[in-house]
């Protein structure tokens, strides 16, 4: 195969096409820094650094997109995802 055919060859996934590992750790902190500054969401994590939440969702995301399975291999089977997928694609649209 010539190089013009495997550049034009489709991407094997969202998280590659979205940009990888960069551009979910980018849209996660996105996301908790409205979660920070927002009284309502805010008062959702106790605790006072969201920087523990922040690297569980970016992992939790790189993984169901298509990345690598470290949230699994760190934490076990993800118990959700609808929610926090829909989530992140809404503050992604903004």
């Amino acid at each position: 195969m010539s190089d013009d055919v495997l550049a034009q060859a489709p991407t094997a996934n969202v998280f590659e096409a979205a940009g990888g590992e960069p551009a979910f750790r980018e849209l996660v902190g996105r996301f908790y820094a409205r979660v920070a500054t927002d009284p309502v969401l805010r008062a959702v994590y106790p605790e006072e650094d969201l920087s523990g939440a922040t690297e569980r969702l970016t992992l939790f995301l790189i993984q169901y997109w298509g990345g690598p399975s470290t949230y699994s291999q760190q934490r076990g089977h993800p118990r959700y995802f609808d929610a926090a997928s829909t989530a992140m694609i809404n503050v992604g649209r903004e």
